[in-house]
């Protein structure tokens, strides 16, 4: 295998040897020695700067978009936990009843989901400092919005033994808002 990489590589190599030579000796090129050495690492150093700049703005650019990624996954992670929520209910409201396990349940996701949020708020202020208050403030609000109606009404009471159509459509309402508050702040990632 590496000789056939040597091949592929040399023949070339070789056969523009020849050709540049081959013109060389036809139209003899006059060189100049009377170029001042500090012109000559001056133009070495500018090729230099103009072959680097873009590998590192590449770098650079190629960073940033892992960090979005990485960011953008962490929201995609905290809507699955609230899609989880919401097909819990969901689920309750065709079996007809809601046991404490279900209620145990949505409880834990209501705790993942919090951790996800502090996760988050981290990631984002190592990657981007500037822009961790104007975007946290509005996630945590939101989700503390559809924190209390999840936990500070009859849903968690021993007395809730049932999920009927009305809940289910006031939690679809609060869990849309939620849900596009998270798709719109991956939007904004993305435009970052």
């Amino acid at each position: 295998m590496n000789l056939k990489r040597i091949l592929i590589f040399s023949a070339p190599a070789l056969f523009l040897g020849v050709v540049v030579g081959y013109l060389c000796a036809l139209w003899p090129l006059e060189i100049d020695t009377e170029v001042n050495i500090l012109d000559l690492l001056d133009l070495l150093f500018t090729i230099g700067i103009a072959l680097m700049i873009p590998v590192f703005v590449n770098r650079l650019l190629e960073n940033r978009k892992v960090i979005k990624t990485i960011l953008v996954d962490e929201l995609k992670a905290l809507l699955s936990t609230y899609q989880k929520i919401k097909n819990i209910l969901r689920d309750t409201q065709f079996k007809g009843e809601i046991t404490k396990l279900d209620k145990d349940h949505i409880q834990i996701c209501l705790e993942e989901a919090d951790l996800q949020i502090i996760a988050f708020e981290e990631q984002l202020t190592i990657a981007f400092p500037a822009k961790v208050l104007e975007i946290v403030k509005d996630l945590k609000l939101k989700s503390k919005i559809y924190y209390k109606f999840v936990t500070g009404g009859d849903l968690m009471s021993e007395h809730f033994l049932s999920v009927d159509s009305h809940f289910n459509f006031q939690h679809n309402v609060e869990y849309t808002k939620i849900d596009i508050s998270l798709k719109t702040l991956i939007q904004k990632l993305y435009n970052f």
